[in-house]
């Protein structure tokens, strides 16, 4: 234990159920969005939360496993880290997939940046819940 603060460990279990809670608070969040949408039934519903989760749990581990690799080997285990980790990636996806082909200007910069936020911030939290979950804190 280096450094003065807190230090966190984790263990595969642990490990396992953040990732399954992060998959479902996704899923939960495009149902959300889905059931917005329009009146749709209950199995209809679950249904999509389902697949949503599912779909939310590959994303995570396809992008965040690295970074996430990277950052527990590097020592960086607080929830800052999680959260910081979680929205710089969701923003920098969001903000990529927006930016058109033709010639960059600062006001489709700018548009792509501030659209790509709100998912950011959801991200932001998923990470922070997840780590809540994954890791113990010793003193």
């Amino acid at each position: 234990m280096s450094g003065t603060g807190a230090w966190y460990v984790a263990s595969i279990d642990r490990a396992g159920h953040a990732l399954i809670a992060g998959g479902a608070l996704g899923g939960a969040a495009i149902t959300a969005l889905f059931a917005n949408g329009g009146a749709h039934g209950i199995a209809a519903l679950a249904l999509t939360w389902l697949l949503a989760s599912l779909a939310t749990t590959v994303a995570i581990v396809a992008v965040a496993g690295i970074p996430w690799l990277f950052l527990h080997r590097a020592n960086r285990r607080g929830p800052g880290a999680a959260a910081l980790t979680g929205f710089a990636l969701a923003l920098g996806i969001a903000a990529l997939v927006q930016l058109p082909a033709a010639p960059l200007d600062r006001y489709r910069l700018a548009s792509a940046l501030l659209t790509g936020l709100a998912p950011a911030l959801l991200a932001a939290a998923i990470g922070m819940a997840m780590h809540r979950i994954a890791y113990r804190r010793l003193l």
